[in-house]
Formats: structure tokens, C-alpha cells, sequence
């Protein structure tokens, strides 16, 4: 599908800093912009504390910065611009934020964060610029659905016109695995709390670097990480920090590996035949393609699910270099980016690779 307006090639990796309960980092964001990526700056309840650290935002990363406006929210659009010294780059919006989304697109770039199909469909005819598929691994409200479900659901459907960043579970294969699959781009959030710029409490990041997803708690579509009395918007993909920690030295280190990995995969042709019928993984699993479906948890087995946007196997079929609509030859690093997918998932489905 045709989707415009087309992002910019800086807003490949869109970086995300502070939340409720959580400090945001300047310096963070400013090396986000050295990288090459999106700074986002989320504004929490935008009490004067929030103003202050807005200010210092501004100073330390100027140009390619955005806020990220919840329901919660105080402060007004022309109160931001102030305290930033700019107008936002992007500004991105919670499902139920404060901020109309109408009143804002004349003006700005408004990307909207949605969990479902319902959500989508309410902020593109309200005019957004884009959106953000939430998944249910990473922190705060988010989706029933895994990342990449919802991320297959939004680009399938004719009335999502926009292009579409994806949240949750972004490691450096996965951003690769996104943009194949048609995303403009991916977030990265509780990934970086463990970068050396990341303004956090020595008890909490000890408590990151041990998570496993395991802890984080589940309540309606919220899912958080409770640290003392407080519950943060840390999810499932928490576990990722200490893995990026381990991997990268600086967050512009991050961002920069990360557009590699996605160039790298979208660019090389060395292995582009993977996924095309009669491969030779197919004739060893006797099959057209490459795909083998194990049991399934928590889902349906029957013949409706398997032709479902929410079966994952999907994702691999639709997006063979065989099948109509694919934006980047795919590539081994796809093979490597479904194992992790799938060996992360709670959807249970498995993939047969060597």
C-alpha cells in the first residue's frame, strides 16, 4: 500500500525518554540526535518539575526533537514550544491524550500511539501523520496483541493510510525484521535504561539489569514494572536493557547500530532466496515455503485463525519475495530476526530453520 506522507530518514529510530515516575535525560536525547534517530522527550504530567527538565531538553538536543503527550498531561502546545525554545519535530500522542488530535495537525507532525484496529481507524480520520503500533511487550498501555501481529493488522488495512512505527520487543534484528515487513520505523524506550546516559537510581537499575519480563505487572491493558511503592511503564522488553548495555557503549552507539542493522538488511542480496518456494529448507520440511507451524497456547488451532492477520506464521508468508507488496528483499537476517521473534513470543507459534 501507497502511504504518505513519507518519514524522514531520521526518524528510522525514534527514541523515547522519561514517563511517569521516570526522570528524563537531556543528555540522552541529545545523543539520540547524534545518532541519527528521533529524541522523544514524554512529558508525564507536565508539572513545573516537567518544565524544567522540558528546558534543558531543549538546550541539549536541538532540531530533531519530539514530545510525547499522555492523558495526564497539563501542559498546552503553546506552553511546550516555550518551555523546548522549538516547535517539536513530531508530536506523539497516547490514544487518550489530552491533546485533540485536530487541533493539532495544521501546525505540527502528530503521530498517535494505538493498540488495536478501532484506535487506527479514530487517528487517521482525525488527521494524524502516522502511528504507532504498541505490542504487548513493551510498557504502560499497550496492546493485547504482540508488536508484530498488530504491526501485520495496521498495514493490511485499507483505511490505514499512514505510515507505521513499531513498539515493543525492538532488539537489533527485530528493527531489521520491522521494516522488511513495510514499518517507516521502530521505538526504542526500556531498551536504553541501561545506557550510560539514562537518568536512573542505582536500586532500579539493578532491578533492570535482572529482569527477565517475568516481573512486570498486568493490570487491564496496563503493564508496568513496580519498583518500591511505584509502578513504571516498563514492560516485558525491559529484559532488552541490559542486553543493549552489553552490546553497546552510548546510546548514539545504539541508534547507530540499529539503522545498520536495518540498512544491512534491506541492502544485501546475498541471501534474498531464503523465504521463495522450493528453497532448500522447504523441499527438507516437504512444504511450498519455508514454514513450519508448531502447537499453538492461548490461541485458536482452527482453519479461520491460520488465515487470520493474527496468526504470526503470516507475517513470513506475506512477506516472501514471492508475494505482492513487499517494500525490501528479504534477507538471512530475517531468518535470524523470526527466531528471536518467535523464541520471545507468547503466541507459542515456532518456525522450523536451522
Amino acid at each position: 500500500m501507497n502511504r504518505s506522507p513519507v518519514p524522514e530518514p531520521d526518524h528510522l529510530v525514534v527514541a523515547i525518554t522519561g514517563g511517569t515516575g521516570m526522570e528524563p535525560s537531556p543528555h540522552l536525547l541529545g545523543e539520540v540526535v547524534r545518532g541519527g534517530g528521533l529524541g522523544v522527550v514524554d512529558l508525564a504530567a507536565g508539572d513545573a518539575w516537567m518544565s524544567r527538565a522540558l528546558r534543558q531538553c531543549g538546550r541539549r538536543a536541538r532540531g530533531n526533537l519530539g514530545v510525547r503527550i499522555g492523558g495526564d498531561c497539563a501542559f498546552s502546545p503553546a506552553e511546550v514550544e516555550r518551555a523546548l525554545g522549538q516547535r517539536p519535530a513530531v508530536v506523539l500522542l497516547t490514544a487518550d491524550s489530552a491533546w485533540p488530535i485536530a487541533e493539532l495537525v495544521a501546525d505540527h507532525q502528530v503521530v498517535v500511539e494505538v493498540t488495536d484496529l478501532a484506535e487506527a481507524h479514530a487517528a487517521v480520520c482525525a488527521g494524524a501523520a502516522g502511528l504507532v503500533a504498541r505490542g504487548m511487550e513493551s510498557g504502560g498501555r499497550v496492546s493485547e496483541l504482540s508488536a508484530f501481529v498488530l504491526m501485520q493488522q495496521l498495514l493490511s488495512d485499507e483505511a490505514v493510510t499512514v505510515p507505521v512505527w513499531v513498539a515493543g520487543g525492538i532488539g537489533q534484528r527485530t528493527a531489521a525484521a520491522a521494516i522488511v515487513g513495510g514499518a517507516a520505523g521502530v521505538v526504542l524506550d526500556s531498551q536504553l535504561l541501561m545506557q550510560p546516559e539514562a537518568v536512573l537510581p542505582d536500586e532500579l537499575r539493578a532491578l533492570v539489569g535482572r529482569m527477565d519480563g517475568s516481573e512486570v505487572v498486568r493490570e487491564d491493558d496496563l503493564r508496568r514494572l513496580r519498583y518500591g511503592d511505584h509502578l513504571l511503564p516498563i514492560g516485558q522488553d525491559g529484559w532488552l536493557a541490559a542486553a543493549f548495555a552489553r552490546r553497546w557503549s552510548g546510546t548514539a552507539a545504539v541508534v547507530r547500530g540499529v539503522r545498520q542493522a536495518v540498512y544491512d538488511a534491506v541492502s544485501s542480496q546475498t541471501a534474498a532466496d531464503v523465504f521463495t518456494e522450493n528453497s532448500p529448507l522447504a523441499r527438507t520440511l516437504g512444504t511450498a515455503l519455508p514454514v513450519a507451524q508448531g502447537p499453538m497456547t492461548r490461541v485458536s488451532d482452527d482453519a479461520r485463525f491460520a488465515v487470520s492477520p493474527s496468526c504470526l506464521a503470516a507475517f513470513i508468508i506475506r512477506t516472501c519475495p514471492t508475494c505482492s507488496g513487499l517494500k525490501y528483499p528479504l534477507t538471512m537476517a530475517t531468518v535470524f530476526v523470526m527466531r528471536e521473534i518467535i523464541r520471545h513470543s507468547p503466541m507459542g507459534t515456532t518456525l522450523a530453520s536451522q
